[in-house]
């Protein structure tokens, strides 16, 4: 419940926020539009953005080429030193869904999951894959692939400790964001197929229930892919392949 309040928040001075921006634009004065400005760069007091970094469901196609306002860059705060504190890129997200990232920005995130994964990290799977889903959010919005590639290769390298339902759901909607940063169909295709694959050979083997909660979310995409859009299909024969070796063993 609380989650829900948080996420309807930040939602609602998330469109604030844009219809703000967009009166301004045309000329039109809204009151408090200085404090309302400052959302971007604003966190609660357990350190959550105050608005959703997450675009509107049909406001995908959309990116930013606006640079960030002077007014912005000046309270971005933690989000200039993400690499020191990871748990900023959530602020940098948010920012990115507004305004084009300067190539500083986009080394900040790429510093922050660098080492994730990494046989020193001590950080839990489910702090990881926040990190993951923001860090998907910045690359997508600014067409990084190299960032894409590196939120791969940091996936790849945590899956092996997932063990909940939470946690393997959270793959398959990272890896889809992850890939909105290929604009070209076949790219797009083409980087999830592989990277889904690669997951799958790296998910937890039997008696481990990893890989069959993984073909339950491989399904359920499925059902909402044309057919020619259908890139699991490798993902799911190595998960397949995996889960029934536990079966055939008994």
């Amino acid at each position: 419940f609380l989650s829900g309040r948080l996420f309807l928040r930040q939602e609602i001075l998330g469109r604030l926020y844009v219809l703000t921006s967009r009166h301004e634009r045309e000329g039109r004065h809204v009151p408090k539009s200085e404090d309302i400005g400052q959302l971007p760069t604003q966190t609660d007091e357990h350190g959550q953005p105050l608005i959703s970094g997450l675009p509107g469901p049909l406001e995908g196609h959309r990116r930013p080429t606006a640079p960030i306002p002077q007014e912005v860059t000046e309270n971005m705060g933690d989000a200039r030193t993400v690499s020191a504190n990871p748990a900023a890129l959530l602020q940098l997200a948010t920012i990115s869904q507004f305004f084009a990232l300067s190539k500083p920005d986009l080394d900040r995130a790429w510093e922050a999951i660098n080492t994730i994964g990494d046989t020193n990290d001590s950080t839990e799977p489910s702090e990881n894959l926040e990190l993951l889903g923001a860090a998907s959010i910045v690359a997508a919005a600014n067409r990084n692939t190299p960032l894409a590639d590196k939120i791969l290769d940091a996936l790849v390298r945590i899956v092996p400790r997932l063990s909940t339902e939470e946690e393997i759901s959270r793959v398959p909607q990272i890896m889809l964001q992850t890939a909105a940063t290929h604009e070209a169909h076949d790219a797009w295709f083409e980087w999830i197929e592989e990277g889904l694959a690669r997951i799958a050979t790296h998910l937890p083997p039997p008696p481990d229930r990893a890989l069959q909660m993984f073909l339950i979310h491989l399904d359920a995409i499925e059902r909402v892919l044309p057919l020619d859009s259908w890139f699991h299909i490798r993902a799911r024969a190595i998960a397949s392949a995996g889960a029934d070796m536990n079966r055939h063993a008994q």
